[in-house]
């Protein structure tokens, strides 16, 4: 392994200096890091080379010279791009802020990383280039391209030394088939299929985790931050830590971090959890029936698996959308699904259950494309049939099976939801139920409301999620249901065979 006394990304897009940073290699911004140019404008690493070493970084960046591009619901900035050289900048305009209000800020941002750059570059002996290209380019980068930005800046700065590394994109050659090749002495050149093809994902999107395999098994880089730099990025870390934990202020953060280690203690010594264990059976399958995902992202949380049905990611609304399904299943899908936007799922659009599919969407990331569309509903239909299949089969089988299902509130307060579940009951034993117990799930403020029967049983716990945050796995009462699936336990543990969205 070859240690470096700086890297840094010549482009060609936000991929690059994302692979640096995940392969230990990058601590600070520099000036090319979020920025992409139209190749058909200007050759892009010799343009990226050229003005560093000529010192005209942004010589031409004005509001004169500035285009809008556009502004999406997802984004959080205004997208401008350069008329003199085809730049784009993605990541620099915050949106609702005019162009003459916010263009000194950023002015002043991309002095700061040049010069920051240009001071590490002057201290370094052993510097490394690094050049990735787009999985989706118009114009790959040219070899030639490379050995003239090396030479160019060896030219600019004689007292170090630079290595280059480009990554190039190949369709279909897979990462255990990568090309490796070196067409002078300190150039790396690597080609491969690292796009990102998981469904939602825009056409950009790489896999960062093997391009950044790529540069971390062969170089390293001593870490050139300052005492106040470091010291900077500890109180930006602490702020988003805080964030995340909804802190305002040093105190709240630190009862929140108190609270997790409340939650740790509360999950092994609760009265609530001492006696789940006492009155705990396991069974061959616990198996949710919805209402919708609060039951199988908690028993993934607490066994690291899910025994899946049709129901176990997807929104039923209230039992009689349930008891209708299980009575006739030929309906789902019988009129096809749309796909619904402010939740990310897909609707049947004869019984309006809604289903999550297997592709990675955000209300703040672009619409999925047609194809990505295409493909995630034709998964959803293949599992769903199988699912089908499978749930039927174990409602009639002789395996010890707990049912669960967590009941809205709304329709626990409606007054006659003990005769809707009644209604679930005899629907899940005219399909063949048999050992087997249905365990409701309910808020503990209504909880005297629900009716035990035979192989029926109420536990509560004492909120649920909001439907929108529902696999934040410390709001509601997370003990609560650590004690139910403590309780109502799995026989065996199964091996989980992909991760889901909520582990990525």
């Amino acid at each position: 392994m070859k240690q470096y006394d700086l890297a840094f990304s010549l482009g060609r897009a936000c991929s690059c200096t994302e692979t640096l940073r995940k392969a230990g290699l990058q601590y600070l911004s520099f000036p090319w890091d979020w920025i992409a140019i139209d190749a058909a404008t200007v050759p892009d690493i010799k343009f990226r080379a050229d003005t560093l070493c000529e010192g005209s970084f942004h010589s031409w960046f004005t509001p004169e010279d500035l285009n809008f591009v556009a502004e999406y619901p997802w984004h959080s900035k205004t997208l401008y791009q350069s008329r003199k050289t085809g730049i784009s900048y993605n990541h620099d305009f915050p949106k609702g802020i005019s162009l003459s209000e916010s263009f000194p800020a950023v002015k002043s941002k991309y002095e700061r990383r040049l010069a920051r750059l240009m001071k590490l570059i002057s201290e370094s002996k052993n510097i490394l280039l690094v050049c990735i290209d787009p999985p989706n380019p118009k114009h790959p980068t040219p070899i030639e391209d490379c050995h003239y930005a090396r030479n160019r800046l060896s030219e600019r700065f004689p007292h170090a030394h630079f290595d280059f590394v480009l990554i190039s994109y190949r369709k279909g050659v897979t990462f255990e088939e990568r090309l490796t090749e070196t067409p002078t002495d300190g150039f790396l050149h690597v080609t491969f299929d690292y796009k990102d093809y998981t469904p939602g994902k825009p056409s950009y999107a790489i896999v960062l985790d093997r391009t950044a395999a790529i540069l971390r098994e062969r170089f390293s880089v001593r870490d050139y931050r300052t005492k106040k730099e470091i010291k900077a990025l500890r109180a930006k870390t602490r702020k988003v830590k805080m964030q995340a934990a909804g802190a305002e202020n040093a105190w709240q953060y630190f009862l929140a971090r108190r609270r997790n280690d409340f939650l740790k203690l509360a999950n092994r010594l609760s009265p609530r959890i001492l006696m789940a264990r006492h009155r705990a059976k396991r069974y061959n399958h616990v198996l949710s029936l919805g209402v919708n995902c609060d039951a199988g992202f908690r028993f993934c949380q607490k066994w690291g698996f899910v025994d899946s049905t049709p129901f176990s990611w997807s929104q039923t609304f209230d039992i009689e959308h349930l008891v209708q399904a299980l009575r006739n299943p030929g309906k789902i899908g019988s009129e096809g699904f749309s796909w619904h936007e402010p939740s990310l799922m897909w609707r049947c659009n004869c019984t309006g259950i809604c289903f999550h599919g297997r592709m990675e969407a955000a209300l703040n990331q672009p619409k999925p494309d047609d194809e990505s569309l295409k493909a995630d509903l034709s998964e959803l239909v293949s599992r769903l049939n199988h699912l089908w299949s499978k749930l039927f089969s174990l409602i009639a089988d002789d395996s010890s099976k707990a049912f669960i299902y967590r009941i809205n509130t709304k329709e626990v307060l409606t007054g006659n939801a003990n005769e809707k579940l009644d209604e679930l009951q005899h629907t899940l034993e005219n399909l063949g139920a048999k050992n087997y117990v249905l365990v409701i799930i309910t808020e503990k403020k209504v909880k005297r409301l629900l009716q035990s029967s035979s192989n029926r049983t109420i536990r509560c716990v004492k909120r649920f999620n909001p439907q929108n945050l529902v696999t934040k796995a410390n709001l509601g009462d997370p003990v609560g249901w650590n004690a139910i699936f403590t309780e109502f336990a799995p026989a065996s543990i199964k091996k989980a065979t992909h991760k889901f969205k909520f582990e990525k």
